[in-house]
């Protein structure tokens, strides 16, 4: 027989089928999961055999699965949002820095006083028209008199 199949294979012709062991076939009264002689047999719609035992015992250690995996999946739900709470915490201190760094430039000079001012708790300014640092004053409106001698207000010539 082993000639006949390594002639058969060395020529190409011919089947190529390998017999099966008798280890490899279950047996008629055999679980399907441990492969083992049935003590409390249970039959599906499909025709397969169980033992009633290895079902309960797969089902409870798939229980144990999936609550470890659960938990493990918890875990990483916890960390991820951890993290992109981190994220947006540090995204916004930034745009804070970059506010504070764009407007505490040499354009805007009062800013940085008056910031650390409202910081520290000092009190504010009384003028709000007056800004800290400036020496430009600005006087109410009912206090500005005309006095006559500004000038041509108008473009056009002739008219006042």
């Amino acid at each position: 027989y082993h000639e006949r199949q390594r002639d058969a294979k060395v020529s190409g012709y011919g089947t190529l089928h390998a017999r099966l062991g008798a280890d490899s076939i279950k047996e008629f009264d055999c679980c399907s999961l441990t492969l083992q002689p049935c003590k409390n047999p249970v039959i599906t719609p499909s025709g397969f055999l169980f033992d009633r035992e290895a079902v309960l015992e797969y089902i409870l250690a798939q229980k144990k699965e999936i609550a470890k995996r659960t938990k493990e999946w918890e875990r990483q739900n916890a960390i991820r949002a951890e993290e992109e709470r981190k994220a947006q915490k540090s995204d916004q201190e930034k745009i804070v820095r970059k506010f504070d760094e764009v407007e505490g430039t040499p354009a805007h000079p009062g800013y940085k006083i008056f910031s650390n001012e409202a910081r520290e708790g000092a009190v504010t300014n009384p003028n709000p028209l007056k800004r800290p640092g400036s020496a430009i004053t600005v006087q109410p409106a009912q206090k500005v008199k005309a006095l006559g001698t500004e000038g041509e207000i108008s473009n056009m010539k002739g008219e006042r």
